[in-house]
């Protein structure tokens, strides 16, 4: 409780360079952080504007991911520092002299994954030029379940799929779903493999989505794709091929696999910040069960 309370205190403090003196400015950055994640929202935030706040709880095994969506050339320095071991309510640290674990200036819509030391750290986030929009997600993610560092980047889903072994990988970008058409991501997908595996990983709404096609079968093999567990689980046919889904709330599909053919497929939808009770609806599911080949 005493650490909580130093933490609140501190993101409390520092806020307010974000806010104003006065306190009177509508806030240009915003930050909600859990143990798992962080959301940084910037609304024409100006050059030096800052905020900060904490705890991410990193274990042994997990990376942290790091993606941006900030418009046009708008960049972000994102610090992620480790909270002294030693620390109580009546000796807070100076953040600012103590050497970030993570430093990074983030731009556009690539994703940044790093490996840190297991333990507790505060989020701090600084506009580095004028009149910043958009968001900076951070997630603490199991380096099973996300391995982005061991995956190769291509520039298609054709690309990835041939240096992956597969006979394609096909998504189904003329569909409309509820979340908006396919097609609209089609900007922001990046495409990855693995030997016998491809994977699309792209924005949807405030949605992030993960699919992929692989030789295994996900159904029976779940490590490397969501191996948290769910608290409903159901199945859903759609024309002949039997999905299995998994969410926190009945009926919204975190996770769904399928096995079509020799091909085994996983789908991924988490809100944006980590939000695992978000899922796709029954809808949406049949879309992509059908469309993804």
């Amino acid at each position: 409780m005493k650490k909580r309370l130093m933490i609140v205190a501190a993101a409390l403090a520092l806020a307010l360079t974000a806010v104003g003196c006065g306190g009177s400015k509508k806030p240009t950055m915003t930050m909600d952080v859990t143990e798992t994640s962080a959301l940084i929202t910037l609304n024409k935030a100006d050059k030096n504007d800052n905020v900060m706040s904490g705890s991410l709880i990193v274990a042994e095994g997990d990376n942290i991911v790091i993606t941006p969506r900030l418009e046009g050339t708008g960049n972000v320095l994102i610090k992620i520092i480790q909270e002294p071991d030693d620390q109580t309510i009546d000796t807070l640290p100076n953040y600012n002299k103590i050497k970030p674990s993570i430093e990074e200036t983030m731009a556009g819509d690539e994703p940044l994954t790093c490996s840190i030391d297991p333990g507790s750290y505060m989020v701090s986030a600084t506009a580095m030029s004028p009149k910043v929009k958009g968001s900076v997600t951070i997630n603490v993610i199991n380096s099973e379940d996300h391995p982005y560092e061991l995956w190769t980047k291509t520039d298609s889903a054709e690309a990835a799929a041939k240096a992956a072994g597969l006979d394609g990988f096909e998504l189904p970008m003329d569909a409309e779903t509820d979340l908006g058409k396919v097609a609209d991501s089609k900007d922001y997908m990046h495409f990855r493999y693995l030997d016998n595996t491809v994977q699309a990983d792209f924005p949807m709404a405030a949605v992030d989505m993960v699919v992929r096609k692989s030789t295994k079968d996900y159904a029976t093999d779940e490590t490397n794709m969501g191996r948290q567990q769910y608290k409903y689980e159901w199945t859903q046919d759609v024309n002949g091929i039997e999905a299995t889904c998994f969410g926190n709330r009945e009926g919204d599909a975190t996770k769904t696999v399928w096995k079509n053919g020799n091909y085994g497929y996983c789908i991924l939808a988490t809100g944006a910040g980590g939000d695992d009770d978000f899922g796709l609806s029954e809808n949406d599911v049949a879309v992509w069960v059908e469309g993804v080949k």
